[in-house]
């Protein structure tokens, strides 16, 4: 029950941040079996306090329908990010943007990757084709394991039911590649009309 507004490149969605989102589906297999994912989504946040979720991905696990496998979250006017490796539940990682990077009513590139096969500077979190964070984390496997995501959520929480983002979303984007930083800056070079 988002509601059509104009966008970085034509319409974006605006969330309430009470209880809109969109269900991207179940049982998704994106990423299954890769040792490398990106996320990337445009936000414009109607605040910077309190959190909501951007974009996220669950582990294979229909009964836990939060527990994300991948997820980009506004947190204040920082960027959090989860990954996940097991479909147990372990071998969790969160991290976050300690720059505050985000105003309220102004649109960021947010991108996310997680290189899960290496343990050194593995996990990075861009602004606006900036690299704002990077982090280490050696992953118990090498790769997400060969399962479909439960469930995939834009706006939310993936359980649908809380951490409702309160803004617009645009140019949501999953994929189960590694982007280079040098990607990230041209992709947002090239949404912003300033590739040369």
């Amino acid at each position: 029950s988002s509601t059509d507004v104009a966008g970085v490149i034509g319409n974006a969605q605006d969330f309430n941040g009470v209880d809109q989102h969109i269900n991207l589906g179940d049982d998704r297999d994106w990423v299954n079996n890769s040792s490398t994912a990106t996320l990337s989504i445009w936000m414009n946040a109607d605040t910077t306090t309190g959190s909501g979720d951007l974009i996220g991905l669950t582990r294979n696990d229909p009964a836990d329908t939060g527990a994300s496998r991948i997820t980009l979250i506004r947190n204040g006017d920082d960027i959090l990010m989860i990954g996940r490796s097991m479909d147990d539940g372990s071998d969790s990682v969160s991290v976050s943007t300690s720059t505050s990077p985000l105003s309220a009513g102004t649109w960021h590139l947010i991108t996310g990757t997680i290189d899960y096969a290496s343990d050194i500077n593995n996990i990075n979190i861009y602004v606006d084709g900036q690299l704002e964070g990077t982090f280490s984390h050696n992953f118990t496997l090498d790769a997400i394991p060969n399962t479909n995501s439960s469930h995939a959520t834009i706006g939310a929480d993936e359980d649908g039911v809380s951490a409702f983002f309160d803004g617009q979303l645009d140019e949501a984007r999953i994929t189960n590649q590694l982007r280079s930083a040098d990607w990230i800056a041209a992709q947002y070079a090239a949404m912003t009309g300033n590739l040369v």
